[in-house]
Formats: C-alpha cells, structure tokens, sequence
C-alpha cells in the first residue's frame, strides 16, 4: 500500500500502522498519532468510512485505557456514526 501514488491510500496506511502499533507493539502513543494523522486525511465516503471508523474505535480504545471515559464514549460514537462492520458496531456498543 505504502507504494502507491492513489490520495486515499494514506488513510488505509496510517490506519494499518496505528492498528499495528496498538496491538502488536503495545504502543498508545504511536497508534494514536497514526490513528489521528489518518483522520485528517483526504477521504471518499465511499471507499474509505470504514478506515474512519478504525480510527475513531482505536482512539476510543486508547482513551478507555487512559481511564478517560468521555472521550472512549464520544469517540466510540463517532465510530457508530460511520462504521458498518458488525465488529466495530459491536465493540463500539458493548462500551459503557
């Protein structure tokens, strides 16, 4: 992915890096930044919501575990707002 020239395909990146940062480094800091570059990339609704949801529920994930509630909660929101996998929805639900 990383090699090709498509505008887009810098969110899908900086989406997979934050994600690989998260659970395979153990690293909030890293995955947070990714998660927070890939946010403010250019988008298509169309083809890229998903990669937004992603975000949204890692950012969440990342703030549950800094204990700050209400931005897990608002974040998770997000993440319901634009995620159509049944995953997402689930994980973004089940926060309370």
């Amino acid at each position: 992915l990383k090699k090709m020239s498509n505008k887009l395909v810098p969110l899908a990146v900086n989406t997979f890096e934050g994600l690989l940062a998260e659970y395979d480094e153990k690293n909030d800091k890293d995955a947070l930044a990714f998660y927070e570059k890939a946010l403010k990339l250019p988008f298509s609704e169309a083809y890229t919501k998903e990669y937004h949801g992603f975000a949204y529920s890692g950012i969440a994930r990342i703030a549950a575990r800094a204990n700050d509630r209400n931005r897990a909660k608002m974040f998770y929101k997000k993440a319901l707002a634009v995620s159509e996998y049944k995953s997402l929805i689930r994980e973004a639900k089940a926060y309370r």
